[in-house]
């Protein structure tokens, strides 16, 4: 049966945020570009047979970086400098300041980087047998603005021209070559959003707040923004629609607002939408993120609609950024969720798209982990997960289209032999450990990033059925993904692989090895496979295709091919197809945080999207 599903897209209207209107004293450049760059000749002539130089000057403003001239350096990113071969003149290798020691993070592990105004020089001479006249010298600098969070577009071979005239009559005096030099930046050289001058209903539509006012101060305190943050608040609403076989089409009104900073990076994202689902009826939907700093980010959402037929409450947040050197941290999670759309296929990689059935999840739980960074790029950690799951009788409005999986746990039905098929309460311990290269936490183009863990988990609530369910288990999680990219970024491989494995099958199935949705085989939804193990493999070339000011929030548009694949599996092996789905990914990023990302791919279930505003991967 082919056919389309759709996984609901949240906030697309966040594409439609408005230009800062603002000014600011001083020189400005833009987030396209922040960096200025000069290049000019030591001298305007030169005579046969004499020395000198170019310099090539990088002014960078206060919290802007560039990496050293090293093409091996990935973080951060690392700078090129060529010069075009002219008759009559060579020129030797770059002379370069000392970098600067940079925390990108602290924790992430010290670089060297250049910062503030950057003078590099490129030794010069003229032949002996040089004709006279003017020469044209072309020199193509690569390089990538960063911050210590991330790293923004890179501009590659950007070239810069100028002249300089070989003339036997000019000075032949040998003047000594300065060093080159590394100052502070100009504290009144910043970047600020370029002018986007709207019309109406746009000029209506998207608002921009006074800071200093109750409704800025206030997002400003739930995004965790420091004092002096520089920050402002920008509105949008509009309406959406939004279509989904799975949670049902829904139309309704979307309000937004987004926390950038003056460069226009988004930091904050809070939106509040009001709408009408064909299944769940009115429904009132809450979503925010927040990045304060690298490594420190959280997101809430709920939602809930009328009679209780949906509800949610999910919190995360990561913070690796306490002590001293940001050497601890902690991710935490919980959650609290009664949805009546839910699907449920049936256990091991033969779960067949038409045995679909349809129940209501309910669940309450979430985990907490605690880390030590003992070295750089290094982490360890202690957790606790704590889930208590109910499976009842789903959507009335979709039983006609499908059964409800509580239709089919008698003895001699399909899911009888379901385990924890009424659900369970499960507690669990575990250790981790994380090794992380990446030169990004959500935008990353190079680097490593692979997390373990292993635990023991107890059954303390069977929630009856009848599968006895084992005491205790153990569980096992591999995620291995690696970045690497060309020097001008514009060409990225994301390999990955992620394996589960437990040691029973006789524990809830809602715990058991799961694949499928979007952070696994986006050819199929979320938990459409279960079984005892599971693996997936990942090969993603991500393709930079253009810069793009989204009514003056700057995008960069990504296109992304992949091909993912895997299956379930247990004790005896695999069995059945070992789904292997092409796809398509279009990803909308505002470096180095947000993303809104649309995935599309081809399984034997039909055409499956996914995505939504997030933090990318």
């Amino acid at each position: 049966m082919s056919r389309v599903r759709w996984s609901p897209v949240f906030g697309w209207a966040i594409l439609a945020l408005c230009s800062l209107t603002w000014t600011l004293p001083g020189r400005a450049q833009t987030y396209d570009h922040p960096i200025e760059v000069r290049v000019r000749p030591l001298a305007d002539a030169l005579p046969p047979g004499a020395s000198s130089a170019l310099e090539i000057t990088f002014e960078m403003p206060p919290g802007f970086l560039i990496g050293p001239l090293d093409e091996g350096a990935r973080n951060p990113i690392g700078t090129r400098i060529e010069v075009a071969e002219v008759d009559g003149l060579e020129f030797g290798e770059p002379r370069v300041p000392p970098t600067a020691s940079i925390g990108i993070p602290v924790h992430k592990g010290q670089a060297q980087a250049f910062t503030g105004i950057t003078k590099i020089l490129v030794p010069m001479k003229v032949s002996a047998s040089a004709a006279a006249g003017v020469r044209r010298l072309r020199v193509s600098v690569t390089y990538t603005p960063s911050l210590d969070a991330g790293h923004l577009r890179t501009h590659a071979e950007e070239i810069h021209e100028v002249s300089i005239e070989i003339d036997p009559h000019a000075s032949r005096t040998a003047a000594a070559l300065p060093q080159p030099t590394r100052d502070p930046a100009d504290p009144d050289f910043v970047v600020v959003y370029e002018r986007a001058p709207l019309k109406q209903p746009l000029k209506t539509m998207l608002y921009q707040w006074k800071e200093g006012t109750t409704v800025p101060n206030i997002m400003h305190w739930l995004w965790i923004d420091p004092p002096g943050h520089g920050k402002h608040l920008q509105t949008a609403w509009l309406p959406f629609l939004t279509l989904s076989e799975r949670s049902g089409n829904s139309f309704g009104l979307s309000f937004q607002l987004a926390d950038a900073t003056r460069e226009g990076i988004m930091t904050g994202f809070f939106q509040l939408r009001a709408y009408h689902n064909e299944f769940n009826g009115n429904t009132i939907e809450t979503k925010a993120i927040s990045c304060p700093a690298a490594y420190f980010n959280y997101q809430f959402s709920a939602e809930i609609s009328p009679g209780e037929k949906n509800r949610r409450l999910q919190f995360h947040m990561e913070n690796l950024t306490l002590g001293d050197d940001d050497r601890f941290g902690f991710e935490v999670e919980a959650v609290a969720a009664h949805d009546p759309r839910s699907r449920f296929y049936g256990l091991g990689p033969g779960a067949k798209d038409e045995n679909e059935t349809n129940y209501s999840h309910e669940e309450t739980g979430g985990f907490f982990d605690f880390y030590w960074l003992p070295r750089d790029k290094v982490r360890v950690g202690v957790g606790v997960v704590f889930r208590s799951v109910d499976v009842a009788e789903g959507s009335d409005d979709l039983h006609d289209e499908m059964p409800w999986t509580t239709d089919l746990t008698d003895p001699g039905e399909r899911f009888a032999n379901v385990p924890g098929i009424f659900g369970a309460t499960v507690t669990g311990q575990r250790l981790l450990a994380v090794y992380d290269s990446r030169n990004s936490e959500f935008a990353p183009s190079a680097g490593f990033f692979g997390k373990i863990s292993a635990g023991l988990y107890e059954v303390t609530d069977e929630g009856g059925g009848p599968i006895d369910l084992v005491d205790t288990y153990g569980r096992f999680t591999a995620d291995l993904r690696h970045y690497s990219s060309t020097i001008d970024q514009k060409w990225t491989l994301v390999l990955r692989n992620s394996w589960t494995l437990t040691t029973s099958e006789r524990i809830p199935f809602f715990d058991l090895a799961e694949f499928g949705g979007g952070f696994s085989d986006r050819g199929f939804i979320t938990g459409r496979f279960y079984d005892q193990h599971a693996t997936f493999v990942s090969v993603e070339i991500r393709r930079l295709i253009m810069p793009l000011a989204m009514l003056g929030i700057p995008m960069e548009v990504e296109m992304a091919p992949f091909v993912d694949a895997g299956q379930v599996f247990d004790d005896n092996g695999f069995s059945g197809v070992f789904n292997v789905n092409p796809g398509l990914s279009v990803r909308f990023l505002n470096k180095p945080n947000v993303g809104v990302v649309s995935n599309v791919a081809l399984s034997q279930d039909g055409v499956v999207l996914t995505g939504g505003v997030q933090l990318p991967f």
